[in-house]
């Protein structure tokens, strides 16, 4: 009896273990339903007892009180279907399964049906996926792209003379490729003193496109070694050729007399370089009679002549040297020199924009055909007198507008006699849900409050900034730094915990645009002129001009005060070292910290605001200069937008709420306040 019940019980488990198995594939799902359980199965008869006689059973045969327990049959896998051998699967919710436990009290096996809402959903990969990857996609079209440009090529890119901004042909072309394809673009202001160091600060691995310090370097050729580590941009403009000059008193007549023992010249970080003797000119030369010169903006190819001339005893004397052919920079009137060979194209192909090969850059090329083909690109290169440099619009790529028969038409083209014949401004690809989510990403943005903070919220800027608020039907709201914000209203504007980095606030008000803040936040037109800066001495140290300062003097700024160290490298010229800037706190706009230190003979000058020499204890240095690159206004984070602001804001020129606010509020017997005339020389610059 005991064998039989054992055998029983057997089978219950082995039933319940059956039941609970299941297979499933793709979107193929198999449901199996388990078997009624059996209840507890007990014998009929009452127990044995032996006795004398032979032992017979005294009852019939035992059989259980429940039917027989059969095992559900193993479900079977189907043959893949081509849905089910989809590339992506599509993950669908699985069968019921049932849990067994054992009970130890009641001394049986408990299986229990899992109902199918109880289990968890999987998601569908692939819808999951696509909604990531539109997201992604959302977040490229907004976000800010930083494009990094040298300002020392004239047309291309420099710094107006009026307006002291960034200016040329390069900065044109990014704003209005940018404006075509609805993209948010800066730029930032590569170091100055030279091509080949414009280049290496695009390369460096500390503030350059290596560590994302910007999106774009502009202006770049590509070359052997750069296209081995960044990726461009098809080109905007044909590069210069270059060829190979040596003396007329020279062996040397042809490529083929230059050996690998002549010492050549090249411009250092340059794209005419050892790359292109080689696989261009022929010239096999070896590296360590390759001669690197660093280039200047001021001399530029002076040195490279001089040293192919033997005059200058600090440079190495070369045989050859590598330089542009169509530079009007180069002394090509020179009867003591002498061209070798032709000119070639050194660069693949023409200036382009530089990126990580991670960086996707592929819109910029698309908008950049679309401005092509409608003509503006040709009146950008008429307007700069670059005409010769620039392509013809059938050197472009097809935009996909013009492939799709949809509008190309840029505000202004017409001056350009831009051809027109596209006029068919339905939406590309039915890109109506882009449209959709751009235009509600606009609206959310019109809603949105903007938060300014400042030194005072009840002051001139604060006003004539409500007053444009109101003017554009925007909200603003007004809040004071923390601590003392007189003292360092620059680290309390930037601070990284409440700040503008982290989005605590949108912009600064009163802010002094300069070189070191431009490179890392943006700017509004200035509302209002910065003071001017003095230099200020003792008697005693015989200076008297800005050029009797001398390298070993030590020069005095407020800490964080616009006035610093950039400034007096740029506006006075003067190389100032960082072991000689001395940087003090000032307290309330008291400029007695750097009065002491300059009379204790800690400093030999200092950098205040015009009109805060106390007395004649001091000498002037000069005259009044100024340190900001244009006048206060709003600084606001690089992603930020506040086109509308100047908008509006000039919208209050014009109609000369301006000036009244400037009379009302008495600024502008201050000087404070912009001319009419002076203001739109200003404001052309934005």
């Amino acid at each position: 009896v005991k064998t039989i019940m054992r055998v029983l019980i057997l089978l219950v488990l082995v039933s319940g273990s059956l039941a609970c198995q299941r297979q499933h594939i793709c979107d193929d799902v198999i449901q199996t339903t388990p078997s009624p359980t059996s209840p507890p199965l007990t014998p009929t008869s009452q127990p044995l007892t032996p006795t004398s006689q032979p032992l017979t059973p005294t009852s019939p045969p035992l059989t259980p009180t429940s039917p027989p327990v059969t095992p559900t049959p193993q479900p079977t896998i189907p043959e893949p279907t081509e849905e089910s051998s989809q590339e992506c699967p599509i993950y669908t919710t699985p069968a019921p399964v049932c849990e067994v436990t054992d009970d130890p009290k009641e001394n049986k096996t408990i299986v229990k049906d899992i109902d199918i809402e109880e289990l968890p959903k999987e998601p569908d990969a692939c819808a999951k996926e696509a909604s990531e990857r539109e997201e992604m996609e959302r977040i490229e079209r907004e976000r800010t792209f930083i494009f990094g440009t040298e300002i020392g090529w004239y047309p291309a890119s420099f710094i107006n003379p009026l307006s002291q901004e960034p200016d040329g042909f390069a900065h044109d072309l990014i704003r209005t490729v940018c404006e075509q394809c609805g993209r948010k673009c800066e730029v930032v202001v590569l170091p100055n003193d030279g091509p080949g160091e414009n280049m290496e600060a695009c390369l460096s691995a500390g503030t350059g496109l290596n560590n994302h310090h910007f999106d774009v370097c502009a202006g770049g050729t590509p070359t052997v070694q750069r296209k081995n580590t960044f990726s461009y941009s098809a080109p905007w403009g044909h590069p210069f050729r270059s060829i190979a000059y040596t003396l007329a008193s020279s062996d040397i007549n042809s490529l083929k007399d230059i050996t690998s023992n002549h010492k050549i010249g090249v411009a250092r970080s340059f794209y005419a370089d050892k790359y292109c003797l080689r696989n261009k000119l022929g010239v096999d030369v070896n590296d360590e009679n390759l001669i690197e010169f660093n280039l200047t903006f001021n001399d530029f190819w002076a040195p490279m002549v001089d040293a192919l001339k033997g005059t200058r005893n600090d440079l190495e004397q070369v045989d050859v040297i590598l330089v542009d052919y169509d530079d009007v920079m180069f002394p090509y009137s020179d009867t003591s020199l002498q061209r070798i060979g032709e000119p070639v194209q050194c660069a693949d192909s023409g200036y382009s924009f530089m990126h990580r090969k991670d960086f996707d850059f592929t819109w910029f090329e698309q908008c950049l055909g679309q401005v092509a083909y409608s003509g503006y690109y040709t009146f950008l290169c008429n307007k700069w007198g670059i005409s010769a440099y620039c392509y013809t619009v059938e050197e472009f790529p097809t935009p996909p507008c013009v492939q799709d028969m949809a509008v190309c038409d840029i505000d202004g083209a017409n001056e350009a006699d831009a051809d027109d014949r596209y006029e068919d401004k339905s939406d590309i690809d039915g890109n109506e849900g882009l449209c959709t989510e751009l235009e509600e990403f606009e609206r959310l943005e019109r809603d949105r409050t903007f938060t300014f903070t400042g030194q005072t919220i009840d002051g001139f800027t604060a006003q004539l900034v409500r007053e444009t608020c109101e003017h554009c039907g925007r909200r603003c709201e007004f809040t004071l730094l923390p601590g003392n914000p007189t003292d360092r209203f620059l680290e309390s504007c930037t601070a990284a915990f409440k700040g503008l980095r982290n989005g605590y606030y949108d912009a600064c008000m009163d802010a002094t645009n300069s070189i070191y803040l431009e490179n890392m936040f943006s700017f509004s037109a200035p509302l209002m002129k910065s003071e001017q800066t003095i230099v200020v001495t003792r008697f005693d140290t015989g200076i008297v001009q800005f050029t009797d300062l001398r390298l070993d003097h030590k020069i005095g700024f407020a800490k964080t005060y616009f006035a610093n160290k950039y400034c007096v490298r740029s506006e006075l010229g003067f190389n100032v070292s960082d072991e000689n800037v001395i940087e003090l706190e000032i307290k309330g706009g008291n400029w007695s910290p750097l009065f002491s230190a300059l009379r204790e003979n800690k400093v030999d000058v200092i950098l205040i605001s015009d009109g805060s020499l106390p007395n004649s204890e001091f000498r002037l240095v000069g005259k009044p200069f100024q340190c900001g690159s244009s006048g206060k206004g709003l600084m606001f984070r690089k992603d930020s937008d506040f086109s509308w602001f100047d908008k509006c804001f000039n919208e209050l020129v014009d109609n000369e709420r301006y000036y009244t606010l400037c009379n009302n509020l008495g600024v502008s017997s201050l000087a404070y306040c912009y001319g009419l005339k002076d203001y739109g020389r200003v404001f052309q610059a934005y």
